[in-house]
């Protein structure tokens, strides 16, 4: 992930459970409709979150596997947060593949020779 330049940013420090729960979600969605697809979510450590350390680094973990439009994540390197923030990529936008695909599907029916008799293609 170092290799692709972050596109949105997300710092849920210091945020309740619920409201960063939504927070996250939202941010996703939004990213993935924008066709934003690297982001950098900083959920922190949880050093000083007492008595369950860790509690937002957890559920971020689990939260992202939970959604479809997460391709993959990681925890970050060390200049951009370490284990304490994670890269994620998002899936592709479908509604621009399925665009080209058709398009290359229709192109390829529509061709004709120089006489304008269609072309057989091999199956």
């Amino acid at each position: 992930m170092a290799k692709y330049q972050i596109d949105a940013t997300l710092d849920l420090h210091g945020k309740p459970f619920r409201e960063a729960r939504q927070t996250l979600f939202e941010f996703i969605r939004d990213c993935h409709q924008r066709n934003i697809r690297v982001l950098l979510v900083r959920h922190g450590k949880g050093i000083n979150s007492k008595p369950f350390p860790a509690v937002l680094k957890s559920y971020a973990n689990k939260w992202l596997q939970e959604m479809p439009e997460v391709l993959a994540f990681h925890s970050a390197m060390a200049c951009h947060g370490g284990t304490g923030s994670a890269y994620v990529l998002l899936k592709k936008v479908m509604r621009k593949k399925q665009k080209t695909e058709s398009f290359t599907q229709n192109d390829d029916l529509n061709k004709k020779d120089i006489r304008g008799k269609s072309l057989r293609l091999p199956l």
